[in-house]
């Protein structure tokens, strides 16, 4: 499982989001592990994109690769009548794929928008990323007859 969380506070440091995506995954029979965009972000970008090379540098011989994908945007201080308040929301995307070694994606699961809010920009982010944890396991545990069903075509 390989996760980046991104924003234009940069990629985060610790993108909890792979933990959700391993409790979500674990019932469909997959060997999984964490593994963090931020160490290699190029190569997540390529590999995500499905570049066969991309994935076999990266994924260091797996068969298939799960990704999560968390780009928060469109942070914004919350305005009314003219008046700014220390509110700030931020726009935050997510999207799961799983990846087979040959570049193919096997299954794509792309959420909502989520909204993150806090009293600054960053806390607005974090809360984004938080929000979309809680959105993207049970999504996945939803999606998980249709992962396994794809996984059996292959």
């Amino acid at each position: 499982v390989a996760a980046l969380e991104t924003s234009e506070f940069g990629a985060s440091d610790n993108p909890q989001v792979a933990d959700s995506l391993i409790a979500a995954l674990k019932p469909a029979g997959l060997q999984l592990s964490a593994f963090n965009g931020k160490l290699a972000p190029e190569a997540f970008k390529l590999a995500f994109g499905g570049d066969p090379g991309a994935l076999a540098s990266f994924a260091a011989g797996a068969s298939y690769t799960a990704f999560a994908l968390v780009e928060a945007a469109d942070i914004r201080q919350m305005e009314l009548n003219g008046v700014k308040y220390n509110i700030f929301t931020s726009a935050v995307k997510v999207t799961f794929r799983l990846v087979r070694s040959d570049g193919t994606v096997v299954y794509a699961l792309p959420l909502d928008p989520v909204k993150g809010q806090g009293g600054n920009r960053e806390a607005a982010v974090q809360d984004g990323y938080r929000r979309a944890r809680e959105a993207l396991g049970p999504a996945v545990q939803k999606a998980l007859p249709a992962i396994r069903d794809a996984l059996n075509k292959e």
